[in-house]
């Protein structure tokens, strides 16, 4: 995964938002997930496929953070996710 990569929600989580926050329920193994304001935003914007990169200069516009710090957060964030298999990349 690189900032070239585009990622996408797993089509087996169903989300909703409460208080700017983002809930989420994986329907294969019954697991939930909560994440904070950055989180919700970015789990906003890969509702449909978008590139990491893209993430980010969006992200840097909207929270006070360097390109390093966001990349290297966004990537981490990321790949949690992709490991517990909420989103695809590709």
């Amino acid at each position: 995964m690189d900032m070239k990569s585009s990622v996408q929600h797993s089509s087996n989580i169903v989300s909703c938002e409460i208080d700017a926050k983002t809930v989420m329920l994986d329907i294969e193994n019954g697991k939930y997930h909560g994440f904070n304001e950055v989180g919700s935003r970015i789990w906003q914007m890969i509702s449909e496929p978008i590139e990491i990169g893209k993430i980010c200069d969006i992200l840097m516009t909207e929270f006070e953070t360097s390109q390093e710090q966001c990349e290297v957060e966004v990537l981490g964030f990321l790949q949690k996710l992709h490991e517990t298999n909420l989103i695809s990349v590709s």
